[in-house]
């Protein structure tokens, strides 16, 4: 293996609504807006051997397209999705875990493959990193502004 990265949050929710969030890709870009033109490119959503397909706004030239092809859809413990950009090659799992205290665990990790993990100069285990810890906060503060607005009702 290239790299890896593995970070978690807890989040002040139910497992089911954090996997809502997270599989509801249309409005992704609504809470982490590094996260662009998400579409499905072949099979529905979610299916296994589907493909999804986003740019993510990151510290290169221009927007790096990633394309997905989905390999285990679980609601509502985990995801797994292989994705490719600019021949760079890894492996990703988002779970879903309660916690004893009712929160939950969002817990991703990523496995590269192959020797390259830079595309012109840049780390891009290091740049990915970065983005999902982003990312997974950026969740969290989504799961947990739902939570609270379905608390209130």
């Amino acid at each position: 293996m290239a790299g890896r990265i593995d970070h978690a949050v807890s989040i002040a929710c139910t497992r089911e609504l954090a996997f809502q969030v997270f599989s509801d890709w249309e409005h992704w870009h609504d809470w982490f807006p590094m996260l662009s033109n998400p579409r499905w490119t072949e099979g529905k959503p979610w299916a296994v051997d589907s493909r999804l397909e986003l740019d993510l706004k990151i510290t290169l030239p221009a927007p790096l397209n990633i394309k997905y092809v989905i390999t285990d859809y679980s609601p509502p413990a985990k995801v797994t999705w292989f994705n490719h950009a600019m021949g760079i090659v890894d492996e990703q799992q988002v779970s879903f875990e309660t916690q004893q205290d009712g929160r939950t665990q969002v817990r991703c990790v990523i496995d590269f493959a192959g020797a390259k993990t830079e595309i012109m100069g840049v780390d891009i285990v290091k740049l990915k990193q970065g983005a999902i810890e982003k990312w997974l906060v950026a969740m969290k503060t989504e799961c947990e502004r739902r939570a609270a607005a379905v608390k209130t009702r």
